[in-house]
């Protein structure tokens, strides 16, 4: 199935008064999710649903921001976003969900751990080891900031990518920005 995203707000759902209908999916609830098209960009929003929404594996407790190629599970059914693809990250300028307080060194880390990406979203993060020497500390004091970072941004304990998830929601929060990077020279 393939479901056109015109309007602005659209319901997911069992119930044939969803505007997408998984009425076969017995794991997805009456009313499960909700999507949103917000100042050019998707937004999804879990409805109390029985058995959650994930986006990219990852269980949503608050309004989240899709891009192209994103995976969105409902019940049993994956769906993804597809459509026209930017090189540009998350407008920056109003970002949907206000980062979390940051520390100078927690941003700092952040910064660095996103380097790669300012000229290509695409990229992979910095390691630990490369934002431990472009700061001149220890990588025992970049897991520390790391761990606080995680928690800061609600990434969870389990799974794999935790700093490509850290870095992709500080992108989507505006915790970074392009600018961030303009003074410095990108490597």
């Amino acid at each position: 199935m393939v479901a056109d995203l015109q309007a602005g707000r659209l319901t997911i759902g069992r119930r044939p008064e969803n505007d997408i209908v998984l009425e076969d999916d017995a794991a997805v609830s009456k009313r499960h999710a909700e999507l949103e098209l917000v100042a050019g960009s998707w937004f999804v929003l879990d409805l109390d649903s029985t058995n959650g929404t994930f986006v990219n594996g990852v269980r949503i407790a608050a309004k989240k921001a899709l891009h192209v190629g994103d995976e969105l599970r409902v019940g049993d059914t994956s769906l993804w976003l597809q459509g026209a693809v930017t090189s540009e990250p998350m407008a920056t300028t109003s970002p949907a969900v206000k980062p979390p307080s940051l520390t100078v060194k927690q941003r700092q880390v952040l910064v660095e751990l996103t380097r790669p990406q300012a000229n290509d979203t695409r990229a992979p993060c910095s390691t630990t080891k490369e934002v431990a020497a472009r700061l001149f500390v220890g990588e025992a004091a970049i897991k520390a900031h790391l761990s606080a970072l995680y928690l800061k941004f609600d990434i969870p304990e389990e799974g794999l990518q935790r700093r490509a998830l850290l870095a992709k929601r500080a992108w989507e929060t505006g915790a970074v920005q392009r600018r961030d990077f303009e003074d410095a020279p990108i490597q």
